[in-house]
């Protein structure tokens, strides 16, 4: 019995290959709406954290702003027995918060704030607290603590007992002695009640990051300089940022001003809490703003 073998038609073949496309083209399309659903999540999930991100660690340093370790900080000003050895700081309850717009920040801050956006300067002690290990006897230049607080970057220091207060920097960044860059210690210091911390100034701001994104638009971000030094990234995609500080009246309702209002006013010693507004940018030029409140600690 002989059998007759056949290929397919030309119909059939075309219509094969039609199918084939249809198919082929739809799982293309498919593929095409999983990597945009994917690139959106990511995008919209890498927007979450650097909102969460931005919030709390302008929430963590701006709440401690004033912070010294000791509450009689202005009184120990008041009363002359604060010595500050860099007069490039004035460590005080006014100068612990201050706000600035563009136009009117500090020199140091002067072209790195971007156009009508809001910048923030808070100075504290930071919470990285030692212990003397011998009685200060004045006139001293170096004295011996449990461990250094002083970095390469940041070697301001902050001792106080309460009584009195000096605030100098550091020559040195490592070991149990601490050597004054300039001027004496001229006050005694018990080692039972002294604390030593490091002092920082620090201010946020949006800038330019000098970079641009796929569509050529220039990138900004948060940006902190510390003890007015050169400035450091924190968190990109970030092009605005507008602040109001809160002041508590008689009747315990908080009223918000802008920083402007507050130097017309001069209320910075009484500023309660600050709320901050950021205008994050995300996929295609989409904006998305974040409001939040910040109570400061009792100054």
């Amino acid at each position: 019995m002989k059998f007759k073998n056949s290929g397919f038609s030309l119909l059939e073949t075309m219509l094969a290959c039609a199918i084939g496309l249809i198919l082929t083209a739809s799982i293309y399309q498919v593929y095409l709406i999983i990597k945009k659903n994917y690139f959106i999540e990511t995008n919209l999930s890498e927007l979450q954290e650097n909102m969460r991100y931005a919030s709390n660690i302008l929430t963590r340093n701006i709440r401690a702003a004033g912070f010294s370790g000791c509450r009689k900080i202005d009184d120990l000003i008041a009363e002359k027995h604060f010595t500050e050895h860099n007069s490039n700081f004035n460590f005080s309850l006014e100068n612990s918060i201050r706000g600035f717009n563009s136009k009117n920040a500090p020199a140091y801050l002067s072209g790195k704030i971007s156009e009508n956006t809001d910048c923030i300067v808070i100075q504290k002690s930071d919470a990285d607290i030692t212990n003397l290990i011998t009685n200060i006897k004045p006139p001293a230049t170096t004295f011996y603590v449990y461990q250094n607080p002083a970095t390469q970057d940041n070697k301001m220091l902050f001792l106080t007992d309460c009584d009195y207060a000096d605030l100098f920097q550091a020559k040195n960044a490592g070991g149990s002695i601490i050597s004054l860059d300039k001027g004496k210690i001229e006050h005694d210091y018990n080692l039972l009640d002294s604390k030593l911390g490091r002092f920082t100034e620090i201010a946020y701001f949006i800038s330019n990051t000098s970079r641009k994104d796929s569509f050529g638009a220039p990138i900004y971000a948060l940006f902190e300089t510390i003890n007015r030094g050169n400035r450091e990234e924190l968190v990109s995609g970030i092009n605005n940022m507008q602040i109001r500080y809160g002041i508590n009246h008689s009747d315990e309702k908080v009223s918000f001003y802008s920083a402007t209002e507050i130097d017309q006013l001069k209320l910075w010693s009484q500023v309660k809490c600050v709320q901050i507004d950021l205008d994050f940018v995300y996929q295609n030029h989409q904006t998305k703003k974040i409001s939040f409140d910040i109570a400061l600690r009792e100054r």
